[in-house]
């Protein structure tokens, strides 16, 4: 390794462990949540602009990314199992922190790349490539843990966890008709409906990006795999309630994150003439051929 690089590479562990140390001290200190996501996004998209305009490549933001998630994936799980002997309370939305880490790097480097001028910056489809298995290692492994361990306690609640719905948006009116009657909050029925919709946005996403060329029907039984495997599995185990609404929300989810994914192309193919992910400066009939 060069000398330059190995002082490079020195510099992106530095500066990755003074983020993780200051966002925590902030949470220490403040108790304040809003105030160390804050500070969390301002150091990180601070350092991926030095990082990216010192190495012109894509590749040392994804090695920030990937240190500040796993110093804070460290931080939390030493919360977690030391309890109240750690000098962090653990709290659920410590949580977060390394989503935070994991999504701004991204979206930075993806509204650079759309509005590069000249071609600067290499290594793009690398990182998206490098930063999305990371992701999605994340993504599975909470999917798992909301789908069949934490059980939506709230929900289960007013309905029986052996039963099964059949009944579109009968647990929906479920939820209102307990809020009308005082038995349940509002923040019951967001819970739901966020649980049920948003946690299959990154897999719609997904699946649009790698079917993009296959046809409508296709991505249709793609996007509807997920949320009935789901409920399949939740009824063979009994690890939650088998519900037609969860499939339905689900499948939501999944259009809403096929949604972001023709958004994002629409805007590369007006702001830079090509669809997203396309090979650049390359001497090719395909134009819009698609590597990730």
């Amino acid at each position: 390794m060069k000398k330059s690089s190995f002082q490079f590479a020195t510099l992106i562990i530095l500066l990755s462990i003074f983020t993780v140390a200051m966002q925590f001290t902030v949470w220490y200190f403040f108790h304040a949540s809003v105030l160390s996501f804050g500070i969390g996004i301002l150091i990180s998209l601070m350092f991926s602009y030095i990082f990216l305009r010192q190495s012109l490549t894509y590749e040392s933001c994804f090695s920030y990314t990937l240190l500040n998630v796993l110093l804070c994936s460290i931080v939390i799980l030493l919360s977690f199992l030391g309890e109240h002997t750690s000098f962090l309370t653990f709290q659920p939305e410590l949580l977060y922190l390394p989503v935070l880490h994991l999504f701004v790097p991204f979206f930075y480097a993806i509204l650079q790349n759309l509005f590069e001028k000249g071609r600067r910056y290499s290594g793009f489809h690398s990182f998206f490539r490098s930063t999305s298995i990371t992701f999605l290692i994340f993504y599975a492994a909470t999917f798992v843990f909301l789908s069949f361990v934490s059980n939506k306690a709230a929900l289960l609640i007013f309905t029986d966890i052996k039963s099964i719905n059949f009944i579109p948006f009968f647990t929906l009116a479920t939820l209102i008709e307990a809020y009308i009657d005082k038995k349940a909050g509002l923040t019951a029925i967001g819970a739901y409906l966020v649980h049920t919709s948003c946690l299959f946005i990154p897999y719609g996403f997904y699946v649009i990006l790698l079917l993009r060329k296959s046809s409508r029907f296709i991505r249709f039984l793609a996007l509807l795999f997920l949320p009935v495997l789901t409920e399949i599995l939740q009824r063979i185990f009994l690890l939650g309630k088998a519900d037609i609404d969860d499939i339905l929300f689900g499948l939501l989810g999944g259009f809403l994150g096929g949604i972001l994914y023709h958004l994002l192309n629409t805007a590369y193919n007006h702001v830079a003439d090509e669809d997203f992910l396309s090979r650049r400066n390359q001497y090719s009939s395909y134009r819009n051929t698609l590597h990730f």
